[in-house]
C-alpha cells in the first residue's frame, strides 16, 4: 500500500519525516515549513515545536565531569529584550496598513477630503476621537469639523508617525487642529515654532492666540517679549490697546519705558473702552511710580480733555498723584545708595496776590520775590497778578492749581467766576464757574475737593449756602446749607471736616462732615464774634480774632483755651499753617511776618518784609516744584 511504503526505512536508515538535516546538507522540515505559506505550515510547525523540551538545570558545571568540577550559580535566570526601533517599526507597519486600507474601520471626511483610518490608533492619540467613538460606535464616517482642509491630512499623519512639517504658512491652522483634536504634542511642536517667530509686529497676536487654546507657556513668552519691545508697540501697534487687562497690566510693568510713557499708555488704554475698563483703572494706575513723573507732564494729563472725559477714576489718581508727587518733594526719602544725588525739594512758599501783583515767601529760605525768573525757587517765582480786577475773593492751591474764585469786580459787582494759575506752567485759565456769585466767602480743600461757604450775594445778603467743586466732575454743586446765615466768613479743614465761623447772630462754629453731609455746632465762645482767620495746625483749630482777641479750639477736648495773640493782627492779615507753627503776614503798614510756636505758645518777627503793601490780598500757602518738575535722583 502507498502508505506502508511512506513509512519504509530509506537505505542510510534516515526517515523520511525525520526533523534533521540530511547527510546531504538538504534542508530540514522546519525550514521547507518556513518557505512555505503560513496557512500551511503553522500547524505542523506548531506540533513539531511544542514536541521539544528544552530543559534548564539548576546550575552549570564547568566541564564533561560534572561530580568532579565545582558547582557554578548562574549569573541571571531573566534578561529583559528591547528592540529599539519597534515601536518606531511599528507605527511605521501601522501606517502603511492604513494607506493599503487594511483593517480600516472608520472613514474621515474633512470638505471633500475623505480618507480611512483605524479607530483604535485614533483614539489612543486623540481624547477628542475617544470620547467621539465610545458615543457613536456604529456610524462607518466621521466629519470633522474646526480642521483646515489644507492640514488635514497632515494631521492624521501626524497621529500615525508623530512626524508632521511647521511651516510659517501652516503653523496656525495646525495649531488649531492641534487644540481642537486635543494633540497636546502636535500642540507643544507649533509653540516651540511660534517662539521662535516672534516679532514686535505679531507677538501681541500671538499672545492672543496662545490665550484662546489655552497655551500658556506661549503667552508668558510672547509677554515677555512684548515688555522688552513695548516701546515700539506703543509707537506703532495698536492691537496693544485691544489687550485684556490682565494681559496689557502684566506688559504695562515693563522695566524699558519711562513712568511718563507708562501713564499715557494706561490713559490710552482706558479710553479704548472707558464704559467697561473703569474698574481696571486702580490696578492699573498701581503699576506707575508717581516719584518719577514729571510735574510737566503730569499737568498735561491733567488738561487732557480725553483723560476728564474717558475716565473720572483715572483723572483723580492723576490729581492724587500731582498732590503726593509735591508731598514726596517736600519730605524725600533718604537714598539707600551713597552715589545717588539728593532729590530736589519741592519748596512751600506764602503766596500773597492781589489784583496789582503778587508776592512770594520761601519758607524755606526767608526770601521774598516780586518777581524774578523761574529757574529756581529761591530766586523767586514770577506769578501774574489776578487776570479780573477783583476784590474779597477766595484763594487757595490744591495740586499744583493756585484757584481764585468769586469775589467783587470792580465796577462790574459780584462775580462767580473762577481763575486757576497752573504753578507748573505759569499761566492763567478760566475755571468752571460757582453756583452762587459770593464775595467774603471762605474756600478750603478737602479731599481732593473744594469748598466754598457762605459770603455775600450779589444783592448784598449774608449766604448761609454753600458749594462743592468736585476736581474729578469739574463741576460745582450745592450742598447742605449752614444753620446760619453768614458773611466775611472763615473757614479751615482738618483731616475729617469743615470749621466755617464769621458774621452771624451769635458766635457760634459750626462744622461740617462730608461723610454725613450735614452741619453741627460745637462748643461757642462770645469772644470769637468778629474773627477774623481759622487755622488747622496739628489736629487743633485756631482762631484769631482782630476785635476780641485771640482763642484756640482743641477738636480733641472740646474746650477753648486763651493762647498768646500776634503782635500785629488786621482785618486785612492773614493765616498759614506749616512745619508746626503758624505764620500770621500783615499785608498793610508793617508788611510783617510773625511766627507762631505752639510749644511755647509764643511768637516771634522772622526777619521778612512784603516789598509793598496790598489791597485786600489773598493770603495762601502753595507748592513749588523744581523748575524741572520732577523730583530727580
Amino acid at each position: 500500500m502507498e502508505h506502508e511504503n511512506s513509512t519504509t526505512s530509506t537505505g542510510n536508515g534516515s526517515e523520511p519525516n525525520s526533523l534533521n538535516t540530511d547527510t546531504d546538507g538538504h534542508k530540514n522540515e522546519i525550514d521547507v515549513a518556513l518557505d512555505e505559506s503560513p496557512s500551511e505550515t503553522f500547524p505542523q510547525l506548531s506540533i513539531a515545536l511544542t514536541s521539544l523540551v528544552i530543559r534548564f538545570p539548576n546550575t552549570v558545571g564547568g566541564g564533561d565531569d560534572c561530580e568532579s568540577e565545582m558547582i557554578q550559580p548562574r549569573s541571571t535566570d531573566v534578561q529583559d529584550c528591547h528592540t529599539a526601533d519597534y515601536s518606531e517599526g511599528l507605527l511605521s507597519k501601522i501606517n502603511q496598513l492604513r494607506q493599503s486600507n487594511k483593517y480600516c474601520d472608520i472613514t474621515l471626511q474633512c470638505g471633500a477630503i475623505r480618507t480611512e483610518a483605524h479607530r483604535n490608533v485614533l483614539a489612543g492619540c486623540s481624547p477628542y476621537f475617544d470620547d467621539l467613538f465610545s458615543r457613536r460606535t456604529t456610524s462607518p464616517t466621521v466629519d470633522i469639523q474646526n480642521v483646515d482642509k489644507d492640514v488635514f491630512v497632515d494631521v492624521i499623519n501626524y497621529m500615525y508617525t508623530g512626524r508632521v512639517q511647521i511651516t510659517k504658512s501652516n503653523v496656525q491652522s495646525l495649531i488649531v487642529a492641534a487644540h481642537n483634536l486635543q494633540l497636546r504634542g502636535l500642540l507643544d511642536g507649533c509653540s516651540e515654532f511660534l517662539k521662535t517667530q516672534l516679532h514686535p509686529s505679531n507677538c501681541l497676536t500671538i499672545l492672543r492666540f496662545s490665550e484662546l487654546i489655552g497655551c500658556i507657556d506661549l503667552a508668558a513668552r510672547c509677554t515677555d517679549f512684548a515688555k522688552h519691545h513695548l516701546t515700539e508697540l506703543l509707537s506703532e501697534d495698536q492691537e496693544l490697546m485691544l489687550l485684556e487687562e490682565k494681559w496689557f497690566g502684566e506688559i504695562i510693568k515693563s522695566e524699558h519705558i519711562s513712568e511718563d510713557t507708562r501713564l499715557d499708555a494706561i490713559v490710552r488704554w482706558v479710553a479704548q473702552d472707558h464704559s467697561n475698563r473703569q474698574t481696571a483703572v486702580p490696578s492699573l494706575c498701581g503699576c506707575v511710580n508717581v516719584l518719577r513723573l514729571t510735574a510737566s507732564h503730569l499737568a498735561d494729563l491733567r488738561d487732557s480733555q480725553e483723560c476728564w472725559n474717558t475716565s473720572p477714576c483715572l483723572a483723580g489718581f492723576i490729581m492724587g498723584a500731582m498732590g503726593a508727587h509735591l508731598e514726596t518733594l517736600e519730605h524725600p526719602a533718604p537714598s539707600k545708595n551713597s552715589n545717588d544725588s539728593p532729590r530736589v525739594k519741592c519748596t512751600h512758599a506764602i503766596l500773597v496776590i492781589d489784583r496789582c501783583g503778587s508776592e512770594l515767601v520761601n519758607l524755606s529760605s526767608g526770601r521774598c520775590s516780586p518777581s524774578a525768573p523761574q529757574s529756581h525757587v529761591d530766586e523767586g517765582l514770577n506769578i501774574e497778578g489776578l487776570r479780573l480786577q477783583r476784590e474779597h475773593c477766595a484763594a487757595l492751591e490744591l495740586n499744583g492749581l493756585v484757584y481764585v474764585m468769586g469775589g467783587q469786580i470792580t465796577f462790574a459787582g459780584r462775580t462767580d467766576d473762577v481763575d486757576v494759575y497752573d504753578i507748573v506752567r505759569g499761566c492763567w485759565k478760566n475755571g468752571p464757574r460757582m453756583q452762587s456769585r459770593r464775595a467774603h466767602f471762605g474756600a478750603v480743600s478737602l479731599d481732593g475737593k473744594i469748598y466754598a461757604v457762605g459770603g455775600w450775594d450779589d444783592n448784598d445778603r449774608k449766604l448761609n449756602s454753600a458749594e462743592v467743586l468736585g476736581t474729578l466732575s469739574g463741576n460745582w454743586r450745592f450742598i447742605n446749607p449752614m444753620s446760619r446765615t453768614r458773611g466775611k466768613v472763615s473757614v479751615a479743614a482738618s483731616q475729617t471736616c469743615i470749621y466755617a465761623v464769621g458774621e452771624s447772630s451769635d458766635a457760634v462754629v459750626e462744622c461740617y462732615n462730608p461723610k454725613t453731609t450735614s452741619w453741627t455746632a460745637i462748643n461757642s465762645r462770645p469772644t470769637l464774634y468778629g474773627c477774623a482767620n481759622l487755622c488747622i495746625l496739628n489736629n487743633r483749630l485756631y482762631a484769631f480774632g482782630y476785635n476780641y482777641g485771640t482763642q484756640a479750639f482743641g477738636e480733641v477736648y472740646d474746650t477753648w483755651q486763651p493762647i498768646t495773640p500776634p503782635p500785629v493782627f488786621r482785618y486785612t492779615s492773614g493765616l498759614v499753617a506749616h512745619d508746626g507753627y503758624i505764620y500770621s503776614v500783615d499785608v498793610f503798614n508793617c508788611k510783617s511776618i510773625e511766627r507762631y510756636d505752639p510749644r511755647k505758645n509764643e511768637w516771634t518777627t522772622q526777619g521778612i518784609a512784603l516789598k509793598r503793601s496790598y489791597d485786600r490780598p489773598r493770603i495762601l500757602l502753595v507748592r513749588i516744584p523744581p523748575a524741572t518738575g520732577c523730583a530727580q535722583t
